[in-house]
């Protein structure tokens, strides 16, 4: 289930579930087993962990695991999905034309206390470090989900400061987004 491009230059994932959990107990039980799969990837791994090691953790058959989910590469990206949900939810927050127009250490200081405070939470942290640590899942990974948060940092800089140049914003973006990535790594 690879991510596929769309025409916005977004990724956007086929549906990860064997069966689309309707109702809230069957939502519960997939939330369950995210939750459970989370703590597994960390604990041993993408490739270590299996899907009966996630039933186990989720104290769940692994039948029913399987009645919403193929296979693990599917749960990876059903944490996935819910991961880039929040960050693009993180980012229209901190996006706003007050937060720009905030002094920076003040900027800097709000944008590294929420996302320390989002990657205190595991679902968030298997995804991010898993996407460097196992090379079937980074296959996958789609360069324009990080063109994308670029851009849309270029565009708060020029906010900022309406003589920074599209070129100029866009590289000193891409500096802070590796930089970035490179801490939490």
């Amino acid at each position: 289930m690879p991510a596929k491009k769309s025409d916005t230059g977004r990724s956007e994932f086929r549906s990860t579930f064997r069966r689309q959990p309707q109702q809230q107990r069957s939502q519960e039980k997939v939330a369950q087993i995210l939750k459970a799969a989370a703590a597994v990837f960390w604990e041993v791994g993408y490739e270590a962990a299996t899907t009966h090691a996630i039933a186990k953790e989720a104290n769940t058959a692994v039948g029913t695991l399987y009645r919403f989910f193929p296979n693990k590469l599917a749960i990876f990206h059903a944490l996935e999905k819910q991961h880039r949900q929040d960050v693009d939810d993180i980012h229209a927050r901190l996006m706003s034309p007050e937060f720009v127009q905030q002094p920076m250490p003040d900027m800097i200081a709000q944008t590294v206390e929420t996302y320390a405070k989002y990657f205190e939470n595991l679902g968030p942290r298997v995804v991010y470090t898993q996407y460097y640590a196992n090379p079937e899942i980074y296959a996958q990974f789609d360069e324009a989900v990080d063109y994308g948060y670029i851009r849309r940092f270029a565009i708060m800089l020029r906010m900022r400061n309406a003589a920074l140049s599209v070129e100029k914003s866009e590289l000193i973006a891409e500096i802070c987004h590796r930089a970035f990535n490179a801490i939490f790594v």
